[in-house]
């Protein structure tokens, strides 16, 4: 296993860490996460599933270390201007100034109140995750999102989003859409102008994407495939369909991140050099993991995505 001082070398950026407080329980706080993270020199995209993580991260760390995003769950606003609005007015780094920092934001579609995970795993909270049952709502009862209107197309509220991304230069993840979703967002988004898109953990069960829809998909402008550590573990996934992806997609449109955050999932710094061993193990050399964990997500908040 790589050793600390590795790490650090490599200066990754985690495009994937959840943070609470939050009705699941969390690791880090922002603030907790900033500490750790800094002192191995990585950065990270911070998530919540119940409430835009700007009000979180305000006043606590830049975006060098913490990126701020917000999550299209309808407990934030649902798919609709109203998520990004409430997002941006969260952008203070004072609360007495007037108008919103003017910071770059990841912008996730739904995740637990995505129809595509309803109905996956029948409600959107599993108690198995440590949730009090009286949190957790079934299917039935559960307000499901999707980017899609019955006839197959992308809803109205959906290409307004999408036109608000590409007009502030946000990054867009895909969440827990399903394969249909995925590619009907996608491709509204690269119309709509979205310069920034990321395929949330391609792997992960309800996306329901194989080798070749990865291979399409990160053939589109400015779209990368995520890799994420904790869905291997949770879902089973061997890392040999990582490596099957990333020598199909190619390094230079992968990106890879932990997902982490869980009460149950290492630390993030002990999770990479579990990651990073893992991989290399089955052939990928350290070159091409800076480019996926470090060079391609500064690439793709910091930078020109193309």
């Amino acid at each position: 296993m790589l050793s600390l001082a590795d790490l650090k070398a490599l200066k990754l950026y985690d495009l994937h860490v959840h943070i609470g407080p939050e009705v699941v329980p969390r690791r880090y706080s922002a603030a907790s996460l900033a500490q750790e993270l800094a002192a191995v020199d990585m950065g990270a995209v911070v998530k919540n599933h119940f409430v835009p993580t700007t009000y979180l991260v305000s006043g606590v760390a830049g975006p060098e270390t913490l990126t701020p995003s917000v999550t299209l769950n309808v407990f934030c606003g649902g798919i609709h201007m109203d998520a990004l609005r409430s997002a941006a007015s969260g952008q203070k780094a004072d609360t007495q100034q007037r108008d919103p920092d003017k910071a770059r934001l990841v912008v996730w579609m739904p995740t637990l109140s995505a129809k595509a995970h309803l109905d996956y795993y029948g409600r959107d909270l599993d108690p198995a995750w440590g949730v009090s049952p009286e949190y957790s709502m079934g299917r039935d009862d559960a307000r499901a999102a999707s980017v899609l209107d019955e006839d197959g197309s992308l809803t109205d509220d959906s290409r307004h989003v999408l036109r608000a991304i590409a007009e502030n230069d946000h990054v867009l993840a895909t969440g827990h859409l399903s394969r249909p979703e995925i590619f009907a967002v996608v491709d509204g988004a690269i119309e709509a102008g979205v310069r920034r898109i990321v395929v949330t953990h391609a792997w992960f069960p309800v996306n329901g994407l194989d080798v070749e829809d990865q291979v399409r998909l990160s053939r589109l402008p400015g779209v990368y495939i995520e890799h994420c550590w904790f869905v291997s573990l949770v879902d089973g996934i061997p890392f040999e369909k990582y490596v099957e992806s990333i020598k199909a997609v190619g390094a230079d449109k992968t990106v890879l991140s932990t997902d982490g955050g869980q009460m149950v999932s290492d630390p993030i710094p002990t999770a990479w050099r579990r990651y990073i061993g893992e991989l290399q193990r089955l052939g990928v050399d350290l070159d091409a993991i800076r480019l996926m964990a470090s060079e391609n997500p500064r690439r793709l908040l910091f930078g020109d995505p193309e």
